[in-house]
């Protein structure tokens, strides 16, 4: 799921940073979980048939697994400040929190009534420490986050009026545009084939940012089945992924807030795209295809930047990620990495550079083991690498 952008994070090279720390504990040198140079940012992801929480580095590398969830986890959010993350969990619907390390045990954060089924996405607002999520019978709620909260254990509940017959009629996406008061809420209608828009607090106020039946200045068919959304503030764009047009298959697109019907197309020829989340500082998208088991990152030009291709479980079945999450070091406590598991995972990571030379990555990781006592044990990676033009 997507969140919104946050203040931009600390201009280190990730790779560099990871590398000093990686060297170190291969050397037999402590390396204090505190320190800076131990948290880099990073891409976590979720995949609903495997129930596996991975995450890897912003340029492809040091691709890990974290946890294994579990159940079946939908969508994914992450709280850098409390060095939490939190999930939907289609198969037993609730949602649930457990360390950003991947340390301790999971917590049920909230159970979905029965009525409800369960959560299809969820949103964290980082400005007002709410957790906003949308329910299969399409109705969408929000809660506090922190536990000094007034409100804290409430939902309160978005009025939606349109199409309201209180069953699945596709709600999967949703973000909420802090920066507005009241805040506005955008919500994907996969049934309906559009994208609405509604200012908290309103009953009635539901409108159509964009359908089926708009004609776009730039594009003839400007939504198809609207799936994951995502929201870029600072240059004021919707970003959407679509499962299903005519002409395209799965694509990207953006809207311009200020001129809904000049929808552009940024990523074209997916399977079936979802969970998408932008990084404007950057100029990036990460997203994952379902179908292909493959995480993405592209530019808003559409050009890739690199796919992880995330391998079958052992019994062979798909992984079917579902959700990616942005992690900022520069926002993470200090105190949030001061455990972490050893895993190891095998993945297939491919760069794409601007020439059109193709590197292939095919490497066995196995993430550090540090404690509370500084005491570090590390295996070597294995790293193979095959380059086609």
């Amino acid at each position: 799921a997507a969140a919104m952008w946050p203040p931009p994070p600390a201009a280190v090279p990730a790779a560099g940073r990871a590398l000093v720390v990686l060297a170190l504990a291969v050397f037999g040198f402590g390396v204090s979980p505190t320190e800076s140079d131990n948290v880099v940012d990073k891409i976590y992801w979720v995949s609903m048939n495997t129930g596996k929480l991975q995450r890897a580095s912003l340029d492809g590398s040091d691709v890990e697994d974290v946890m294994n969830l579990g159940g079946a986890p939908r969508s994914l959010v992450i709280d850098e400040q409390k060095c939490m993350m939190y999930w939907s969990d289609q198969a037993d619907g609730t949602i649930q929190k457990t360390n950003l390390d991947g340390s301790g045990t999971q917590e049920t954060f909230y159970i979905i009534p029965d009525d409800m089924t369960n959560a299809l996405e969820i949103w964290r607002d980082a400005t007002n420490d709410y957790l906003y999520y949308s329910t299969y019978n399409s109705r969408i709620f929000r809660t506090p986050l922190d536990s000094s909260h007034s409100d804290y254990g409430t939902h309160e509940e978005l009025g939606i009026t349109a199409f309201n017959t209180n069953f699945y009629a596709g709600r999967e996406g949703l973000c909420v545009d802090t920066t507005v008061d009241p805040v506005m809420v955008y919500f994907s209608d996969e049934s309906e084939g559009a994208i609405w828009e509604q200012e908290w607090g309103t009953v009635d106020g539901d409108n159509v940012v964009l359908d089926f039946f708009s004609v776009g200045d730039t594009i003839d068919e400007p939504v198809g089945e609207p799936i994951s959304l995502a929201l870029d503030t600072a240059n004021r764009y919707l970003y959407y992924t679509d499962a299903y047009t005519q002409s395209l298959g799965s694509v990207i697109r953006r809207i311009p807030l200020d001129n809904p019907l000049a929808v552009e197309e940024v990523y074209s020829g997916g399977d079936y795209l979802r969970g998408i989340t932008v990084d404007p500082a950057d100029g990036h998208v990460y997203f994952v295809d379902q179908n292909t088991n493959q995480v993405i990152k592209a530019d808003t030009s559409g050009n890739v930047q690199w796919t992880i291709t995330i391998p079958d479980a052992e019994d062979g079945s798909k992984p079917k990620p579902m959700a990616v999450a942005r992690m900022y070091a520069s926002l993470v406590s200090a105190d949030c990495f001061t455990t972490t598991t050893s895993t190891s995972t095998t993945s297939t990571t491919t760069t794409t550079s601007s020439t059109a030379t193709a590197t292939t990555l095919t490497a066995t990781f196995t993430s550090v083991t540090t404690t509370s006592s500084s005491s570090t044990t590390s295996t070597t990676s294995t790293l193979s690498t095959t380059t086609t033009t």
